[in-house]
This record gives C-alpha cells, sequence and structure tokens, in this order.
C-alpha cells in the first residue's frame, strides 16, 4: 500500500510530542510495508537541504515533497483577509494554487492508495488532493483543537497571545466537523477525544494510542542517577506550568518528607532562561535538549507527569510505560489513554496527594500491576499499527473498486 501523508511539518528530528507521534507511525508504516510520500512545509532552503540529507528521513520516506511557508508581508497579509474562512492556524498552511497543483502532480507521480492527514492545520491541501486524484481520506486527529483553543486562551499570558487562541476558536469546530465528515476513517490520539466526537454521531472512529518503538523490549535500567525526572517540550507553556508546579510546591514537601535532598531531573526542548533560572533556584538540574528520551526516563527512580491542562493525550507517558521506575501522574496527565495504561500510575492531583505518592515510591512502597503494565505495552507497541494498515489498505480497495470517494463539506472547496 502506498500512502500520501500531509503534516504540519517534517516529523524529523522528532523534538516534541507530536512529532515523536507521527514520526514512530511513519516508521512502523514502513516496518509494515506501507510506502510513503511526505508532503510538508519548510521554512527556508537551508532546512529543505537539511531534510533532504537526512538518512533516516531516506530510510523510511521514499519520497518527500516540500512546500516553503510563507512569512514576508504578502503573505501574512493574504492569511489575515482569509480570517472569515480559515483561522490562523490552519490559513498558514493553505498554499498557493501553483504550491497546490505542484504538490498533486508530485503525489499523482509516487501513485497512492489514500491520502492520511497528520492533525486539522494542512487539511485544505489535504482534501485538495482527495478531490484532485480522487482518493479516499484517512485523519489522525491530535486534539479537539476548537476546545484546545479555549484552553490556550484561558491560560494566555500575553494580550496578544489570548487574541491569537480566540481567533483559533472561532471556526475551527466547523472545519474539524466537515474534515471528519469527508473522512473515511478518522483516527483520534485520545480516547476521550474519540468519545467526544462518537457523541456527536460520528461513528466512524478509532482509537489510535501514540505508539513506542520496536527496540523497547528491555526493563533493565541505564543508570539511576536520579530520584525524580520529567522529560517534555519546555517551550511549551503547560509544561513549563506544570514542572514549575512541581519544583516549587510538590518538590520541598518531598525533601520534606523522605529528610535528604531529593534529586530532581527536568529536560526537554528550549527551555527559557527565565525558567532554567527559577528551576536552579530549587536545586533542580536541568538538561536541555536531550538526544535521546527512553535513556533519560531510565535514569530516574519516579517518573512524573504533572501536567494539568492541554487535550490530546500526553505522549510522554508512552516512554513512561516502557521503562522500569515508578510512575506518578495527574489524573490529567493520563487523560486519553485507556483503564490499562492509566492503572499503571499512581495519580494525585494536589501539591500534598503528588508529594506523598513520589516520596512513598522513593521509599520503595510502590504499586505494581503487572498484568496491566503488560496490556499497555502491548497496546503501545507499533507492532498495533497492522491491524490499522490492514483497515485502511481495505477501505482504501473498497472506495478504489467502487469509485465512491467523499464529498462532504470541504472536499470541494478551492484553494486560494
Amino acid at each position: 500500500m502506498r500512502l500520501a501523508i500531509v503534516a504540519p511539518e517534517a516529523p524529523f528530528p522528532p523534538t516534541h510530542g507530536g512529532k515523536v507521534d507521527m514520526w514512530r507511525r511513519i516508521k512502523s508504516f514502513a516496518d509494515h510495508g506501507v510506502r510513503v510520500i511526505l508532503i510538508t512545509w519548510c521554512t527556508s532552503a537551508e532546512e529543505e537541504s537539511t531534510y533532504r540529507e537526512q538518512s533516516e528521513m531516506k530510510r523510511y520516506l521514499p519520497a518527500v515533497h516540500l512546500i516553503h511557508y510563507r512569512s514576508d508581508l504578502q503573505s501574512r497579509m493574504k492569511r489575515w483577509t482569509r480570517l472569515w474562512k480559515y483561522p490562523p492556524l490552519i490559513g498558514r498552511f493553505v498554499p498557493s494554487s501553483e504550491e497546490a497543483r505542484q504538490a498533486a502532480q508530485s503525489v499523482k507521480t509516487f501513485g497512492v492508495d489514500a491520502v492520511w492527514l497528520e492533525s486539522v492545520y494542512p487539511s485544505p491541501l489535504a482534501l485538495h488532493l482527495v478531490r484532485t486524484l480522487a482518493k479516499p481520506l484517512f485523519c489522525r486527529l491530535h486534539n479537539i483543537e476548537h476546545l484546545y483553543a479555549r484552553i490556550m486562551a484561558r491560560t494566555a499570558t500575553s494580550a496578544r497571545e489570548r487574541l491569537f487562541w480566540h481567533l483559533n476558536s472561532l471556526r475551527m469546530r466547523t472545519l474539524e466537523v466537515g474534515l471528519i465528515r469527508a473522512s473515511s476513517r478518522y483516527f483520534p490520539i485520545s480516547t476521550d477525544d474519540l468519545a467526544f466526537w462518537k457523541s456527536l454521531g460520528f461513528l466512524h472512529g478509532e482509537w489510535l494510542p501514540p505508539c513506542g518503538e520496536a527496540q523497547w523490549t528491555s526493563d533493565q535500567v541505564s543508570s539511576t542517577t536520579h530520584d525524580v525526572v520529567f522529560l517534555g517540550n519546555l517551550s511549551y507553556a503547560l509544561n513549563v506550568k506544570a514542572v514549575l508546579w512541581f519544583a516549587e510546591e510538590v518538590l520541598p514537601r518531598v525533601r520534606e518528607l523522605q529528610a535528604r535532598e531529593v534529586s530532581f531531573l527536568v529536560a526537554g526542548a528550549n527551555p527559557s532562561p527565565e525558567l532554567v533560572a527559577r528551576l536552579q533556584r530549587t536545586g533542580t538540574q536541568i538538561m536541555p535538549n536531550p538526544a535521546d528520551a527512553l535513556s533519560i526516563y531510565r535514569s530516574g527512580r519516579v517518573l512524573v507527569n504533572p501536567v494539568m491542562e492541554g487535550g490530546g493525550a500526553n505522549v510522554k507517558c508512552v516512554e513512561m510505560i516502557f521503562s522500569p521506575g515508578a510512575r506518578v501522574s495527574t489524573t490529567h496527565g493520563v487523560r486519553g489513554f485507556s483503564t490499562a495504561v492509566q492503572r499503571c500510575f499512581r495519580l494525585a492531583d494536589t501539591a500534598d496527594e503528588f508529594a506523598v505518592a513520589v516520596s512513598s515510591e522513593l521509599s520503595g512502597n510502590a504499586i505494581h500491576d503487572a498484568g496491566a503494565l503488560k496490556t499497555a505495552r502491548s497496546e503501545l507497541s507499533p507492532d498495533s499499527i497492522a491491524a490499522i494498515v490492514q483497515k485502511v489498505h481495505d477501505l482504501a480497495m473498497a472506495a478504489k473498486s467502487s469509485r465512491r470517494f467523499a464529498t462532504q463539506s470541504g472536499v470541494h472547496e478551492s484553494i486560494t
């Protein structure tokens, strides 16, 4: 089977949760015989050259078609004139007519059975390909975007940021609904998101959790050099809020309960100088831009996910499931995962509860459910993609034989 994957950004290197989810799925597709042409955006000729020279991308992606993201004044003004039709996060990915034509030609030359869309944002191009090439559409949904935009607007720290997210909330639901209607099958990252869309009558969805890596087979700890570990994108506002809450509110309580200097490692991409300074004042060790997530997790005795807001599912939970350390999370942190996955975590939602949970795990009073862990690792295994590949193949072949394709709202919108 051959797929055209339309993504808002190149998934490699996988520097944050969304890219990690995409990249692991692309690798799993390749391991199960799916050949992929990736259509995505880049910001410069240098970035394009970097993508094309990545040996890891070449290994799993036989073809890549890059569109240059334009940020000049004329392009920005054009996006503003389209606000009545597209929220900013979608408008920035609307290609010109010529860019859309070239992308369609690349996909036609490669020869595909279906179009796979990663997130709502680049949907105008994906829908154009569906219409132009008469191929079925499959959607990976990373969030309920209109609800996520409201959360981000509510938690924004500046008027400009608040306005940006408010504008993204205005027509997002209408576009999401149109996209789901146009899809042969849609795959939310979260069980909660799937339940939300099914409650609105969209019954052709299926949960597709983020998956782990094929080599994650051992529980052996690399080196338990840290008592507590957090890893996440440190330029993401909700992660920053979560890690500061743990370092400033929870960690002092843990140290008091343990009567010793409990070590805490925070690792992640692009921490700001302000964040580094605040964390250092709490005696926290910071590791910016780590090369390997799993080795970080396997270096900790207790792995924490103190995130309290956001949408979709926390991809960091996958690494935690495949690591031998104890796991402590807020209830929201394991949102969107199965019951088996959630049972692998000790849950706590206040500073006192979280401190007691972490301290208990450090003292060896661990809560283990071997059955749940086995089930969770099976659910999150890269081999679980096999059933999805078969389903997509069968639906694509059925669509090809019947020549019936989605014509619902949005599919016939022109690229402007």
